[in-house]
């Protein structure tokens, strides 16, 4: 009975976990009545002896306050399952979209860099051609320059022989 004032304080505390005040309120108001029939049946003993105080027992309020009272507690923590379970299945279909959002933004990710590599591929390949056939025209040019310096130089050579 030393606890119980702290387990009531500890009860009205706990209406952000979903027990409602007027949950509480009712709870409390059982506890007050047994407490108050507990006494009243202690103090008929000390005073009016043990007949007294048996015909209160026996008149079975005690029993039908503790009834309710273990019912109301039981409806409390059906209540409290209840939302636990909902609470869980919340939880593991969050999981779940979390996990399939990763996945797919994974999967998105690995597709775009498989379009920026085969892009920068093309890209590198288009620009090695265009390496290739700027050198082979320099060549090419290079090639007829050579070829008209050496028929410009038979050319005077010819011409300073005859001339």
């Amino acid at each position: 009975s030393k606890r119980l004032p702290a387990l009531i304080k500890r009860l009205t505390s706990m209406e952000r976990e979903g027990i409602s005040a007027s949950e509480v309120a009712h709870l409390t108001g059982l506890i007050d009545r047994k407490m108050a029939e507990l006494k009243e049946t202690i103090d008929l003993r000390k005073t009016s002896g043990l007949e007294r105080s048996a015909e209160i027992v026996r008149s079975g309020q005690g029993r039908e306050i503790m009834d309710e009272l273990r019912a109301t507690v039981a409806g409390l923590i059906r209540q409290q399952k209840d939302a636990l379970k909902k609470d869980v299945i919340l939880s593991d279909a969050t999981t779940r979209t979390r996990t399939l959002v990763f996945f797919l933004t994974g999967c998105l990710n690995l597709v775009f860099l498989a379009w920026a590599y085969q892009r920068i591929a093309r890209l590198l390949r288009q620009r090695q051609l265009a390496l290739t056939a700027a050198h082979e025209r320099s060549a090419g040019i290079a090639a007829a320059k050579g070829s008209c310096q050496c028929d410009a130089l038979q050319h005077r050579r010819l011409r300073d022989r005859d001339g």
